[in-house]
């Protein structure tokens, strides 16, 4: 999935939860093995907190992974983004 794409869902997914009411959106993150692709999964989680931050809003994402490609690089995203508390 490119960038591009990532940032139309992401905007469609905060701009329907402002639109109705809602200060929350999730993204969830699956099919084939999303963790082979560890620079698409980095963008969507920085654009997804920085499209929360800009409308004071609150992003999640799940990820449906059998991490059997649990490497170093997706090691260090997952911890950039846990949520902390």
């Amino acid at each position: 999935m490119s960038n591009e794409v990532i940032k139309k869902g992401l905007d469609f997914l905060c701009q329907n939860s402002l639109a109705e009411g809602s200060k929350r959106f999730h993204a969830m993150i699956f099919g084939g093995e999303p963790l082979l692709c560890p620079d698409e999964l980095e963008y969507l989680l920085e654009y997804g907190y920085s499209l929360a931050d800009k409308y004071n809003a609150r992003f999640s994402a799940g990820i449906v992974t059998n991490a059997t490609i649990l490497t170093p690089r997706v090691q260090e995203i997952l911890i950039k983004y846990i949520p902390k508390g």
